[in-house]
């Protein structure tokens, strides 16, 4: 925040570390928004999630790589973020994921 101040442009989004492993800073969320300034999460990991949060999605969202692929972007867009999605070995899993997704793929 204190670099986006009087004079200086704010940008118009920021790519910052989030996944459910590791959230970004509330506070760090909170004031960006405060700035107009998107926040974007950027996942920590290329395609397939690391050994931790793998653990935590398969149980929130079972056994398939595409469904707990969505269950992480579901709750990166249910906190606000916007988000990217990093080309990676699960990039050919991306039909399942469009499906998955349900709602939120348009």
């Amino acid at each position: 925040e204190k670099n986006w101040g009087p004079g200086r442009p704010a940008p118009a989004a920021w790519l910052t570390p989030h996944d459910v492993v590791l959230p970004a800073s509330p506070e760090a969320l909170e004031a960006a928004r405060n700035l107009s300034v998107v926040p974007v999460a950027l996942p920590r990991y290329a395609g397939a999630p690391g050994a931790v949060a793998r653990l935590y999605l398969q149980t929130a969202a079972g056994e398939s790589s595409s469904d707990q692929q969505a269950a992480a972007i579901r709750w990166m867009l249910a906190q606000g973020l916007a988000l990217t999605l990093r080309p990676g070995p699960s990039a050919a899993a991306a039909p399942g994921l469009v499906s998955a997704l349900g709602g939120f793929a348009a």
